[in-house]
């Protein structure tokens, strides 16, 4: 766990009501980009953030203390988010779209190269959208092994323990979802 975490979340222990808002200034950004990659709407997205911090409000209202206290804060409000996106997605309450459904996605650029790589594109701000876009293509497995991993900066561990999966699934799902996303670079790129 993150010092900046254990401190909030004996903050959170001692005071929910008063220092509730921390988590939700520290963490509303990671948990609403997390919610757009994986529905690719964002009113979904804000619906899904604000649900997820009412849930974890009223969850931590019933934790004792040391609860509270051995909370890893992000994993807990991801997976939280995640049982959101999953229970709407059942109930047919989202209606996932791609990111790049707008007149400007040919403006994007993706350099030819070693930025093919999707590690580095991840690093090529300008290149986030059109990934959000492609990464809105992959099937849920892998969209979610790639979310977490790279866009929600999660080890293995934390991801296994979030998605409740082997270790090893989580490895295989990120190594395909990378693939997928690597071939769709290169035959967007051939398109173009």
């Amino acid at each position: 766990m993150y010092q900046q975490d254990t401190a909030l979340a004996r903050l959170l222990a001692t005071d929910l009501k008063s220092n509730f808002r921390l988590l939700i200034i520290r963490y509303q950004p990671q948990i609403y980009a997390f919610a757009l990659r994986q529905t690719g709407n964002p009113h979904d997205a804000e619906d899904i953030a604000q649900e997820a911090f009412i849930q974890a409000y009223y969850a931590m209202a019933d934790y004792p203390e040391q609860r509270i206290q051995a909370l890893a804060l992000e994993p807990w409000l991801y997976k939280i988010a995640l049982n959101i996106f999953y229970k709407r997605l059942r109930n047919n309450k989202l209606q996932l779209i791609a990111l790049d459904t707008g007149e400007d996605k040919e403006h994007i650029q993706i350099e030819v190269g070693a930025s093919y790589q999707p590690d580095f594109i991840l690093e090529d701000k300008e290149a986030l959208r059109e990934l959000a876009a492609l990464l809105m293509t992959l099937p849920l497995q892998y969209r979610e092994a790639v979310n977490l991993y790279y866009f929600a900066e999660l080890s293995y561990c934390e991801i296994a323990e979030l998605l409740q999966q082997p270790m090893g699934t989580v490895k295989s799902n990120l190594h395909r979802g990378v693939q997928l996303l690597r071939k769709a670079l290169v035959s967007k790129q051939k398109g173009r």
